[in-house]
């Protein structure tokens, strides 16, 4: 893209690379469309599962390849985006734990899901693309792990530039 309005890190979590990469194929397009300027680099996994299984020093050596990776490119004002709720939300909450010092915290402040890149984005001006308006209603079901941290509330504003929305009321 030949003047991105900004720079994305696309996260292409265990489930879009090997079980749905028609997702991540999806994200990219979308965020092309959009007029962003999109990479995908090498990463392990998030560590999320490591750390629910016990094993924070497995978890660490992951989180410590997925920050060197992506500390220079947050440097370069990059933003990580990502569409797996436990993975991005692992780099927010359990990496400044996991370690210490600026690469860490900068991932960390730079790492949004794409339901919060759009309504970031699209507050702050530069998210041009318009959704088509759908008759239909949508039904969404927020990810457990999304709706303990930080709520569904980006999930439902980003589906209802398209749709009008009803959250299912579930646990």
């Amino acid at each position: 893209i030949a003047n991105p309005v900004g720079k994305v890190v696309f996260f292409h979590d265990t489930f879009v690379n090997f079980n749905y990469p028609e997702i991540g194929r999806a994200t990219t397009t979308l965020l092309e469309a959009a007029g962003y300027e999109v990479r995908i680099v090498d990463r392990q996994c998030c560590g999320r599962p490591m750390i629910s299984k016990g094993l924070p020093e497995e978890a660490r050596a992951n989180a410590s390849f997925n920050v060197g990776k992506l500390a220079p490119l947050v440097e370069q004002g990059y933003s990580i985006v990502g569409c797996e709720p436990s993975c991005i939300l692992t780099f927010r909450d359990e990496y400044p734990d996991l370690l210490k010092g600026h690469d860490v915290e900068a991932v960390a402040k730079a790492s949004f899901l794409l339901e919060e890149f759009i309504v970031r984005e699209k507050k702050e001006g530069r998210w041009k693309l318009d959704f088509k308006r759908q008759g239909a209603k949508a039904l969404i079901h927020g990810h457990c792990h999304e709706k303990a941290l930080i709520g569904s509330r980006f999930l439902k504003e980003m589906v209802s530039l398209a749709y009008t929305v009803e959250e299912i009321d579930s646990g």
